[in-house]
């Protein structure tokens, strides 16, 4: 399959990326805190575990792109105002943490697995 290069934005589009960045880190840690993480117990079904996945799985993909889109604005010709460079570099620092925060829960929706109600059910 040939994936296909990511539509580059013009810097005029900073303000609606860092409302998504903003936007995904505030959802992000909000359903961090919903995890159970120490007492896992039989609430989720395989379905609602692998949607999980694939969901922040995208995501996480994403961020990817976005941490490139900021770096090509940072490394372009264009002059970048004060403005804009101090926005950018608040933007890489939520896209660190954002990162962070989404790479852990997968890793708790990895733990989910062997607590769905199917598997516990099966075992």
């Amino acid at each position: 399959m040939n994936k296909s290069e990511p539509n580059w934005h013009q810097l005029s589009f900073l303000p609606e990326l860092a409302e998504v960045i903003d936007g995904w880190l505030e959802e992000v840690e909000e359903a961090l805190q919903s995890f159970p993480e120490k007492e896992l117990v039989p609430f989720f079904e395989d379905s609602t575990v692998k949607q999980m996945f694939d969901v922040y799985g995208e995501q996480r993909k994403l961020l990817d792109v976005y941490d490139r889109q900021l770096k090509i604005w940072q490394e372009s010709q264009c002059q970048l105002n004060q403005k804009q460079a101090t926005e950018i570099n608040r933007l890489q620092k939520q896209l660190v943490k954002l990162k962070t925060a989404t790479d852990r829960i997968l890793k708790l929706t990895e733990r989910l697995q062997e607590y769905t109600i199917e598997t516990v059910s099966r075992g």
